[in-house]
């Protein structure tokens, strides 16, 4: 054999001898361990793997449990076979976890730059996953695609004034409908962006804490319902439109608005329904004239007022009805058959609400209000 041939096989094997055998070490059985990497996916595990040699690598780039069939995620366990060392990406995506025993801790070598638990079944947001003295420069949660139905009080606030740089929380797909006030409070996340989007959220408290530092908000595509409870979100002192300029939110309710971006809307276009703000019985005794005022208020209180009158008919035949675009109704010499039946409705951007009225004249009840409405008089109307 040529000697250059034998060189390059010496060279070979030298070459071999060099590469870092501390991942082969750590490599629990039936897994796969290429340089910087434990690819444990796709194996079928139902719980960690036990693993005893302790190796002599410092840093993995990334450690995977993907599409297995755990359903706890053990803290301690895990960095029993990675601990001291420096991990970047921890991913147990498409398992069934719904559970994180022990706690992520940089002091005892417990860290991580990105974890990602997205495709599980948790139902609350598990606090432990947020690692105590955080240190890396890049910290990102990807909990997307499970069944998060809402982010707590003081989610984040795992120290005092905790600062987390660079961090990405992703938690999309879910089915968030609320957002406590206070989620991210306890908590400085420097040029961070949190993703909320595909979600169910359909409003956010008037006292709702933007993230501090903050600087991409993402909560389009979720059915947000325009009316007044959200008109605080175009105030500009709230800033809420500057970190959500990449990707604007638009409204889902009323039918009024829908489609439309939020920032963009003026404080008259979120209206809530109108509502009944006083009694349906209203009495007149011994008066000739009376007005009939709509027990109704708004927010916006700008609104349209239709009346429905139900008079009884001369003849004794059904009653004729009228109708009025008016805020009151007034009658005048009723004397002879004073009874009649009320029903106002009143409507806005957000719909509309029917109120029927009981009117007492010199003692008498007014007629019940027809369920089937009789057709109105076209010049009253």
């Amino acid at each position: 054999m040529d000697h250059k041939v034998h060189l390059g096989i010496l060279l070979g094997f030298t070459l071999l001898s060099l590469i870092p055998e501390a991942d082969a070490q750590r490599c629990p059985t039936t897994c796969r361990c290429p340089i910087g990497v434990i690819d444990c996916s796709d194996r079928g595990f139902t719980e960690l793997p036990n693993v005893t040699r302790p190796g002599t690598s410092s840093q993995l780039s990334r450690v995977d449990f993907s599409n297995n069939i755990l359903s706890v995620l053990n803290i301690d366990k895990l960095f029993e076979f990675i601990v001291g060392l420096q991990v970047d990406e921890l991913d147990f995506s498409s398992n069934m976890i719904a559970e994180v025993e022990g706690t992520f801790d940089a002091a005892d070598g417990k860290d991580y730059e990105t974890l990602n638990l997205s495709r599980n079944a948790f139902t609350e947001f598990p606090r432990n996953i947020i690692p105590v003295n955080h240190a890396r420069v890049r910290f990102i949660i990807d909990i997307s695609y499970n069944s998060l139905t809402e982010l707590t009080t003081e989610m984040f606030a795992v120290g005092d004034d905790m600062t987390l740089p660079g961090f990405q929380f992703i938690a999309t797909n879910n089915m968030i409908s609320v957002i406590h006030p206070q989620t991210f409070q306890g908590v400085d996340l420097l040029d961070s962006i949190v993703d909320l989007r595909f979600n169910n959220l359909m409003s956010l408290s008037e006292d709702f804490a933007p993230p501090r530092g903050v600087e991409t908000l993402r909560i389009s595509n979720n059915p947000w319902r325009c009316d007044c409870n959200l008109r605080w979100m175009i105030n500009f002192s709230n800033r809420l439109v500057n970190f959500t300029e990449e990707d604007p939110p638009n409204c889902e309710t009323p039918v009024s608005v829908r489609g439309r971006p939020i920032f963009q809307l003026q404080a008259n276009d979120f209206a809530c329904l109108p509502f009944r703000s006083g009694p349906i019985r209203q009495n007149f005794v011994n008066m000739d004239t009376f007005v009939v005022r709509c027990p109704v208020t708004a927010d916006p209180p700008t609104f349209d007022l239709r009346w429905d009158v139900w008079l009884p008919s001369p003849n004794g035949a059904d009653p004729i009805q009228l109708c009025f675009n008016s805020e009151t109704v007034g009658f005048k010499g009723l004397q002879t058959n004073p009874r009649a039946a009320f029903r106002c409705t009143a409507s806005n951007n957000a719909g509309s609400v029917s109120i029927a009225l009981e009117v007492l004249y010199n003692g008498q009840q007014g007629l019940e209000v027809p369920e089937d409405p009789l057709v109105p008089i076209p010049t009253q109307c």
